[in-house]
Order: C-alpha cells, then sequence, then structure tokens
C-alpha cells in the first residue's frame, strides 16, 4: 500500500462544531426515510399507531407462541420428578403467550418503573402494584424466572449440549436473536449515518463469553456489537459476543468481523450512501475494505500501529511535539476509492481513517494553564470530519443511556438475562418508532412518557390473546 506525501486539506469558512459531510459522491445518494407501520383490516389499511401496537410489532405473537410452548414443555421435564415436602407431585405450569407478555411487561416495563428493594414487594401489602397482582400471581412469576425458553433444553442430552455449545455459545437463546434481528430491520428504513459500538449487559453468574471491564459502569457482562442509526439510537442490527474462540470466516480478523456481519445481514444498505462511524477498536484498513465492497463508507479513530504505516516512527514521535491544532493528512487508495488518513494534535494525538473528503476550520474552546489552573479560551484549527465524528458516534450510546434509566437488574439466569436485556432494546426500538409515526421529538414525548402510556395500556382489558390457538391451558396455581 502506498501513501502520498503530506497533503493539506480545504480550508472551510467558519465554526466546524456542528459540520456534517455531504453526501459522498463516490456512491448513491439515497436518503430513505422512516418505515411507515401499516395493517391490513379487509380492503382498507388503516392503523392507529399507539404505544402498544407498535410495541407488538417487534415482539410478536410467534414468538410469544414460542416461548409459551417451549417454557411449558421445560416446566413439565423440570417438575415431573419433583415433589413436596409430603412426597406429593408437583404439578407442571402450562404458559399461554397472554402469560409470556405479562411477564415480560411485569419485568421489563413496571418493575423498570418502580424500583423495589424485592421482588416480592410487589405483591405485598399497601406497596403492591395493582396491575402486577391482578396480571400475574408471585407464584407463576418466579416459576417463569426460570422456566422461560425459547427452546426446551430439558431433552438434549449432555453429549448433544457439548455440541450445541461448541457451535454457538449461547444457544440455549433458542434464535430470539435471529427472531428480534429479523424484526429489526424489517421496520425501519434509516438515516445515512450509522453508529457501531459495543453494548453490555450487566452478569455476574457463570458464562463462558461473560467479560471484565473495570471501566464499565457493569464491570462483570455479556458483551454485543450493535449498529445503530447515529441520529436516534434505533438498534438495526446486533452481534453477540461468542468470546476468543468465536468461529469466524478463514481471514477475518476479531476486529473485522462484527462490522463485516452487521453490514452483511442488511442489504438495503448496500450502494446506498450509507456511513459507519465506529471507535478505534473497530478501525483498521481491512475493516474500511470489507465496507467499501458493500458500498458503505468508513469514519472511525484509530490506532496509531493501524493506519498502514502511513507515518514513519520519527514523524509520530514529532507529531505530538507540535502545537494544539496542528495536522497532517496522508491519502492512498483502497478498492477504487480514496483513503484519508489525518493525524491532528489537541491535548493528545488523534489519529482517524475516513473515506469522506475532509476540510479544515476553526473551533473555540477552553484551554487549560497546568500552572495556574486557569481556562481561557483560545481559537485553533480542527479537521472537519473530527467534529462530525463527535457528532455521529453516539448513537449506541444513545441507545444504552435510554434503556439505562428503568432498567431492572435481577439477579437470574444468563439466558433469561440475556433475553430480558434484547427485549429492552426492542422496547427502546418501539419507542423510536412511534415518534416518527406521530412526528413528535424527545423533548415533547420523553421515553418515560412512552413507557408509562404503555403501562397503561397494559392495565386495560387485553384483547389480544382472546382468540389465540394455543397447545394447552393455563394452570391454576396461586
Amino acid at each position: 500500500m502506498v501513501w502520498t506525501d503530506e497533503i493539506r486539506l480545504e480550508r472551510e469558512v467558519g465554526d466546524v462544531r456542528t459540520w456534517q459531510p455531504p453526501p459522498d459522491p463516490l456512491f448513491a445518494s439515497v436518503r430513505p426515510g422512516p418505515r411507515k407501520f401499516v395493517r391490513e383490516f379487509g380492503s382498507q389499511r388503516l392503523y392507529v399507531p399507539t404505544p402498544r401496537n407498535v410495541f407488538d410489532q417487534f415482539l410478536t405473537d410467534h414468538m410469544l407462541k414460542k416461548f409459551a410452548r417451549e417454557s411449558s414443555a421445560y416446566s413439565r421435564t423440570r417438575l415431573t420428578s419433583a415433589k413436596h415436602a409430603n412426597n406429593r407431585a408437583v404439578k407442571p405450569w402450562e404458559y399461554t403467550p397472554g402469560d409470556i407478555y405479562d411477564f415480560f411487561m411485569i419485568h421489563v416495563l413496571i418493575m423498570g418503573l418502580c424500583q423495589l428493594t424485592k421482588i416480592r414487594d410487589y405483591w405485598n401489602g399497601i406497596r403492591s402494584q395493582k396491575t402486577v397482582y391482578q396480571k400475574m400471581s408471585y407464584k407463576m412469576f418466579i416459576a417463569l424466572c426460570v422456566d422461560l425458553h425459547y427452546i426446551d433444553t430439558s431433552f438434549f442430552s449432555a453429549a448433544e449440549c457439548a455440541i450445541k455449545k461448541e457451535e454457538n455459545k449461547f444457544w440455549k437463546m433458542g434464535g430470539y436473536e435471529d427472531d428480534l434481528n429479523l424484526e429489526f430491520k424489517k421496520h425501519r428504513c434509516c438515516e445515512c449515518a450509522l453508529t457501531l459500538d459495543e453494548f453490555t449487559c450487566p452478569f455476574k453468574g457463570r458464562h463462558c463469553c461473560r467479560c471484565f471491564n473495570p471501566n464499565k459502569p457493569e464491570k462483570y457482562h455479556l458483551k454485543g456489537f450493535s449498529l445503530n442509526e447515529a441520529s436516534s439510537g434505533y438498534c438495526l442490527q446486533f452481534l453477540l459476543y461468542q468470546g476468543r474462540d468465536e468461529k469466524r470466516p478463514v481471514g477475518i480478523c476479531a476486529t473485522q468481523w462484527p462490522a463485516l456481519f452487521l453490514i452483511r445481514n442488511v442489504p438495503f444498505i448496500h450502494h446506498k450512501g450509507y456511513h459507519m462511524w465506529a471507535d478505534n477498536w473497530f478501525t483498521g484498513l481491512k475493516t474500511i475494505q470489507s465496507n467499501l465492497g458493500f458500498g458503505v463508507g468508513y469514519t472511525g479513530t484509530a490506532k496509531a500501529n493501524r493506519v498502514g504505516k502511513a507515518w514513519l516512527a520519527v514523524e509520530k514521535k514529532g507529531m505530538g511535539k507540535k502545537d494544539r491544532g496542528e495536522y497532517s493528512a496522508k491519502q492512498t487508495t483502497l478498492e477504487g476509492q480514496t483513503v484519508t488518513a489525518i493525524q491532528w494534535k489537541d491535548n493528545k494525538v488523534v489519529t482517524m481513517l475516513t473515506t469522506h473528503t475532509s476540510k479544515v476550520g476553526h473551533v473555540t474552546r477552553n484551554n487549560k494553564d497546568k500552572k495556574t489552573h486557569t481556562y481561557t479560551k483560545s481559537t485553533f484549527d480542527i479537521p472537519s470530519i473530527i467534529s462530525a465524528y463527535n457528532y455521529n458516534k453516539v448513537g449506541t450510546d444513545r441507545m444504552d443511556q435510554s434503556i439505562a434509566q428503568y432498567y431492572r437488574n435481577s439477579r437470574l439466569r444468563w439466558h433469561v438475562k440475556l433475553t430480558l436485556h434484547l427485549t429492552y432494546i426492542a422496547l427502546h426500538n418501539a419507542y423510536i418508532s412511534y415518534l416518527d409515526l406521530t412526528n413528535q421529538q424527545r423533548a415533547q414525548y420523553k421515553y418515560s412518557m412512552f413507557l408509562d402510556e404503555l403501562s397503561h395500556t397494559h392495565e386495560s382489558e387485553d384483547e389480544r390473546f382472546a382468540n389465540m390457538h394455543v397447545p394447552w391451558q393455563p394452570g391454576k396455581k396461586g
């Protein structure tokens, strides 16, 4: 790979803090809008968007039926040999899709909005919630915390479980993540700016893919990679991290695989002018090359040793001694497209790779004097692509912040915990879709208002499951 000599970027007039890159002329400038939800009733096409029926598009009837069937089968196997203290047989639970929906609403919605110390407090005395004890008994709720399965794992032998675990560390999820990914991309045509970043599901139990990061709010967690819309945080697609020994195609490194997998599974963004923004863990020339193969641009910060030897070691050291605001830029060709490498001196040296054309503007910031500990305003040059990166890199963070506001972190088995966390993501996607359908902004209609309206809908008479065929009748317990 051959890099050009140092080039000077075109000067941009004015402050570039809100600068956005223009449509890339190398790709088609198609900018599809959000997809509307429509249901057909006979010959008429009618749809009244409410939080409930928008959320029903993500947690579908097919998913609830499968949860009910597999959870009931697991309960029968689990409790067949179990006995009470007086040696009487324990009657297994037979769940319905309505029971599964109530479980999700109680744990994800009600317990998230009203945080109590113990789960039992939601059914006890004055502190009890009317919706909780009317919809589901405490005994059934605790039983579902154990029995909730998207695939009945009790029919597999130990050898079969070991084989499935070798193929997929999250095989006990039963394909729930794949069904959610299908619904996520089916109901949205997002904007051109996409964010790639990791999300975490807090978990302290035992699992071969559990990670530890002391810099995260939840140090022990299960990790995944998410492709989000930069402006709203809508999750378009996600991938669960399979650990260090995850199976990847030959020649694909660990940092390149998330971007390749997520883009490959969303064909409607190929060669449509979309652009991905990511941090330095993902950024590399191989990642950019795979993106360009699908017609998706790329911009991200990069580690100094992953820019293809654009600068010699002497030049890297020299950049750290320069004044704040100075930069160095070089270009190369990859897959027939121009890739620009930029080093810019801020408080530290910032390295970036981008397929976009960048300009140079100025920005005003507070500069701290280390000796006197006083702040003075100073104006210095900054490449405009760095300002655009700061604006478009926060898509996944927007989703995480919304979920964390009303998140119930309970001690559950890993597959139940991860199932509930993915349902939180589906709830956030329903909120973003509802805003688009009703032409509202976040400042006007907040996430808490959406959850509150959805909880009031759950309190009313539920006719969704009145005519739904189920294989078994509900158990009479509690």
